[in-house]
């Protein structure tokens, strides 16, 4: 499926996709780091909607490069730059931000740095707590 043809206007023109993949119910999350933008899309591609902007404030990324499903029917993004992980609910609205704590792991990339968030919204690393638990 192409999504720059499954519509029209602005949701459907992309700048720097960063990281696409299709949920278990068959929607579709862009993340992208062009427009600092993750986008939901239906299974056939159309645009049901969007997060995010240039910024440092919560709902804000400077490098969006990553985003999964996170607990229920969450999405965590990773924002390389400011070395945050942001959970957004089933609505794309903000629910949890989190600045990792150590700089060395500052070039850790997208998966492999999405860790699970404590009561605390402190991020483990995912060696020590894999996300898919």
């Amino acid at each position: 499926m192409d999504l720059a043809d499954s519509g029209e206007g602005q949701p459907h023109q992309f700048v720097a996709v960063r990281d696409m993949r299709r949920l278990g119910d068959g929607r579709i999350l862009v993340v992208d780091e062009g427009v600092d933008e993750i986008r939901l899309y239906s299974s056939s591609g159309r645009f049901i909607g969007g997060a995010g902007r240039t910024g440092e404030g919560p709902g804000e990324f400077a490098m969006p490069i990553s985003a999964q499903p996170f607990r229920g029917d969450s999405i965590a993004v990773w924002d390389f730059w400011l070395r945050r992980l942001t959970v957004l609910d089933s609505a794309l609205e903000v629910g949890r931000v989190s600045r990792l704590p150590s700089p060395d792991l500052h070039s850790i990339e997208g998966e492999h740095i999405l860790g699970v968030f404590r009561d605390t919204l402190d991020v483990q690393h995912p060696q020590v707590l894999p996300l898919s638990r």
